[in-house]
């Protein structure tokens, strides 16, 4: 045969995302999972011979039937015998060998996705070249070969479309950005790094189209968070070009009057414990167990409150577990006093005052610090994500003084000193409450009567 027959011009058949066929622009349900993997093995490799051999894995999966061409010749026959009713008989035609399907390589998705990605090669600017990536996308509906039910089809084909249409969004995210689009492209950027967190040219994006914006603290915590997946997944540090990017990020961070630029510091802010201190043995052991560490990448930091009266020991409790536990915290430790119940003798600080010694404490020059609490505290989650740190706030008087010092990711700890229970950090935050009751000084043995 020298082409396809005639009634081929009127076929489509789809294999990205769930089986489709349409025959003069209607869709005909193909019922049999059996005809589906045959019509997929075939149209896999239009105008070419499919052995029998080639079916047979395909259709029954290393499951091979007693008579493998007489089983293979058998469901050929009903598969035609489907498609002659649609006006379709001579689109399957028999060799020697095996079979071959007939059709127009427009008559494939696939076909039709690789002719677009080739006008994005031959495209003169971004522009059509994003507009044939976007035509080339929307062909897809789904994961590729859903309903055609052969791991050997599977395995043959999946991943590289799948890594082709990888390849193509990638490609259109690269087209926007030279089109000056970075900021229509965040949202899509930030779904595709969510689902392919391994995908570092998606990261490299992301960061960049965060920048571009303007928005240099989201732009170093997509970062962060794209270094936290590669190391727990892989045991590596980013690739280059992730990494030199990182740096350009950071260099906008640099200080006017130094010079310097924020780079990453270990804080030791933790002031030394009162010397002699005895007891709390429970006390510090119930600590170990409410602060352990967890690896739950969706957890929020941990954080325990200690409550108490006044002068029950509550900050030398808290001094004397951050020295022990020093080890678990290799990023560093800050610590806040916020006098909230210490007021008279001293005004109370702020949440946006202990921010800036927690940023300066992680390496933020003093003029690259914002004045706005609310950015302050964005950049403080920023340095902090993906660290392993501890952060002691002391005689907080309020929920609200603590929720602004509070870091979003799961590796690092936070402990509170209070006269009250704050309740609201317990109910909305999960906190766990540690109640310090005082201590009963040992009695002195009973001495017998002189003698």
């Amino acid at each position: 045969m020298l082409g396809p027959p005639a009634d081929a011009v009127d076929v489509t058949i789809g294999l990205l995302g769930p089986f489709v066929l349409r025959v003069r622009g209607r869709s005909v349900p193909v019922r049999s999972p059996q005809h589906r993997t045959l019509l997929a093995a075939l149209a896999l490799q239009t105008g070419q011979v499919v052995t029998v051999r080639d079916l047979v894995a395909a259709v029954w999966d290393g499951h091979e039937p007693r008579n493998p061409r007489r089983a293979v010749q058998l469901a050929m026959v009903r598969l035609r015998a489907q498609l002659a009713a649609t006006g379709c008989a001579g689109l399957i035609t028999t060799s020697a060998d095996g079979y071959r399907i007939e059709l127009l390589a427009e008559s494939l998705d696939v076909n039709r996705f690789r002719r677009q990605l080739d006008d994005a090669d031959r495209a003169a600017d971004p522009a059509a070249a994003v507009a044939a990536l976007r035509r080339a996308l929307h062909l897809w509906r789904g994961e590729p070969l859903t309903d055609v039910p052969s791991g050997t089809l599977h395995r043959l084909h999946a991943p590289g479309l799948h890594e082709q249409r990888l390849r193509a969004l990638e490609r259109r995210f690269d087209a926007g950005l030279r089109l000056g689009h970075h900021h229509d492209l965040v949202d899509e950027l930030r779904t595709a790094t969510a689902a392919h967190p391994l995908r570092e040219r998606l990261s490299v994006q992301l960061v960049t189209a965060l920048h571009r914006d303007g928005r240099r603290a989201d732009a170093l915590a997509a970062y962060h968070t794209a270094r936290r997946h590669i190391a727990d997944a892989l045991g590596v540090d980013p690739g280059e070009e992730l990494r030199r990017l990182h740096a350009s990020v950071l260099d906008g961070l640099r200080s006017h009057a130094t010079g310097a630029v924020l780079a990453p510091a270990v804080p030791h802010q933790v002031p030394a414990g009162r010397t002699g201190f005895a007891g709390r043995t429970a006390e510090l052991a119930a600590l170990d167990a409410m602060l352990a560490p967890h690896r739950d990448p969706s957890s929020p930091a941990r954080l325990v409150v200690v409550t108490g009266t006044a002068g029950v020991g509550k900050t030398a409790l808290a001094l004397r577990w951050a020295r022990l536990s020093a080890d678990r915290f290799p990023d560093g430790q800050l610590w806040a006093d916020l006098r909230g119940h210490r007021w008279p003798r001293g005004p109370r600080v702020s949440p946006g005052a202990a921010l800036g010694r927690f940023l300066h404490g992680l390496g933020a020059p003093h003029d690259v610090i914002p004045s706005d609490p609310q950015s302050r505290a964005g950049l403080y989650r920023t340095l902090m994500d993906g660290r392993r740190a501890l952060v002691v706030i002391d005689d907080a008087g309020a929920a609200e003084d603590v929720r602004p010092l509070l870091p979003g990711g799961p590796g690092s700890a936070v402990l509170v000193t209070s006269r009250d229970e704050l309740t609201g950090l317990v109910a909305a935050d999960g906190a766990g409450l540690l109640h310090l009751a005082p201590l009963v000084p040992r009695r002195s043995p009973r001495r017998g009567p002189a003698t």
